[in-house]
């Protein structure tokens, strides 16, 4: 089942951008990533870096073309892999530093339960 999945994602992932609907792309590759991360096929376990989404890439960005709705979302799944993949000190360091700025910026976000 999980490589119809893989096929699945790749197949809605060109109709998106055939569409050019590459907001909502954005939101799909974050979460295939996550996906992928906790399938074991990324070398950053809890960092969503991997063959279809680049944190590193993404947040290096000048701040103004920073989605940050994008963000939020990268950071979410960010804080699911190092739950289910991380100690303990690892997963608090990345709960407080991934969601310090955001906390400042987005109303609402502030109810979402941190790890």
């Amino acid at each position: 089942r999980l490589a119809q999945l893989d096929r699945d994602m790749l197949s809605f992932a060109h109709t998106m951008n055939d569409a050019q609907q590459l907001e909502q792309k954005y939101y799909l590759d974050i979460s295939w990533q996550a996906v992928q991360n906790l399938r074991g096929l990324s070398d950053h376990e809890t960092k969503l870096k991997g063959h279809v989404f680049d944190e590193d890439a993404f947040f290096a960005q000048p701040p103004e073309q920073i989605d940050e709705t994008a963000a939020l979302f990268t950071m979410a799944y960010r804080l699911i892999a190092v739950t289910f993949l991380a100690d303990f000190e690892s997963g608090a360091v990345t709960s407080l530093e991934s969601f310090d700025e955001l906390l400042k910026k987005i109303p609402g976000v502030s109810q979402l339960p941190v790890v």
